[in-house]
């Protein structure tokens, strides 16, 4: 399992939306959770799921990024920039 957060405060229009998606594809395999982000009243989402359904959530967040800002060659974020890094 993989734990991310998914800073979505650019994406806040499609909130609803976006949290129906990532239910479906993380779905039993991993849990969802929102924490409070700087400046965030909404929170990130924040979730723990297999590597792959990681790699199809970060697809979705950059093509919401592209269209919303009608950029199709808008640079995405990777899975590896938001892979929640243990503390030591």
């Amino acid at each position: 399992m993989v734990l991310a957060v998914y800073d979505v405060r650019d994406l806040a229009a499609f909130k609803s939306d976006l949290n129906r998606l990532v239910r479906l594809v993380v779905g039993e395999a991993g849990s969802i959770d929102v924490r409070p982000a700087s400046g965030d009243t909404t929170g990130s989402l924040v979730v723990r799921a297999p590597r792959d359904r990681h790699e199809i959530l970060v697809s979705i967040f950059n093509t919401a990024r592209r269209l919303k800002n009608n950029e199709p060659n808008l640079p995405g974020i990777t899975l590896e920039q938001i892979i929640e890094k243990p503390r030591e």
